[in-house]
């Protein structure tokens, strides 16, 4: 009897060992999952805020082009994150295939850990890894006897990388052309834009929802969507925005 007490002495300690280790390691993972899941619920809750402060930068520039605004501006959460004006991209109108108008634009973006929020051509789009979402369609119309595409050329700052919380500051409004294509009635217009290739469909879907006399032209290059209407009029208005950014 006294030789076998040490060898169950031995065996509750093994026992409570390998039961703490056990506390420990499940302790230990869900530690990590959670830091995981903060992180994640994190970065979804300021890309949620940077998708309302956009919404809120587009309809600064709608009272700024049609209300004649003179400034308005916008705070943006940017820890962990940046904003910046985007590279240009361009929007083409061919009309009976002489091309008329090659205007190049400059979008708005807020690039986080969670994805990025951008304001291109008067929409405002969420994107998170490889999907796209259009928040607000840009301010086009198309139909059988005109088509209106109003455009804003953002100009400034480049791009700021932020600690805390940035300001968007638009100013310096100017009204640079409002031209007016006659296409003697029924002619075929063309419009092409570029666009970046993981927001190329969500575009076809946007063109494809706005009248059923838009066709789609061409499949061929994936960083372009191109869509044809027979209409009798074209009006394109270009403005140009200044864009401050400061902490």
């Amino acid at each position: 009897m006294n030789r076998t007490a040490p060898s169950r002495g031995q065996s509750g300690i093994l026992g409570y060992i390998m039961i703490f280790s056990v506390v420990i390691l499940s302790i230990g993972i869900i530690y990590v999952s959670g830091i995981a899941s903060i992180g994640t619920y994190q970065a979804s809750s300021e890309l949620n805020n940077a998708e309302q402060a956009m919404v809120v930068f587009s309809n600064n520039i709608d009272d700024i082009v049609q209300e004649e605004a003179p400034r308005r501006s916008v705070e943006m959460k940017t820890t962990d994150s940046s904003v910046e004006t985007t590279a240009k991209h361009d929007i083409t109108i061919t009309i009976d295939g002489t091309e008329y108008t090659n205007t190049s634009l400059r979008g708005f973006a807020y690039r986080g850990e969670g994805g990025d929020i951008t304001y291109k051509a008067g929409a405002v789009i969420r994107s998170e890894g490889d999907g796209a979402f259009m928040h607000e369609t840009p301010p086009f119309k198309f139909g059988d006897d005109r088509v209106i595409l109003n455009v804003v050329k953002l100009v400034g700052q480049d791009e700021y990388q932020g600690s805390g919380t940035s300001l968007v500051v638009l100013d310096d409004h100017e009204e640079l052309s409002s031209t007016r294509y006659s296409t003697g009635g029924g002619q075929t217009v063309t419009i092409t834009m570029e666009v970046e290739p993981d927001h190329a469909q969500m575009w076809e879907r946007y063109f494809e929802d706005q009248a059923s006399g838009l066709t789609k032209v061409s499949e061929s290059d994936p960083e372009k969507v191109e869509y044809e209407i027979d209409t009798d009029e074209v009006l394109i208005r270009e403005s140009a925005i200044s864009v401050e950014i400061s902490e």
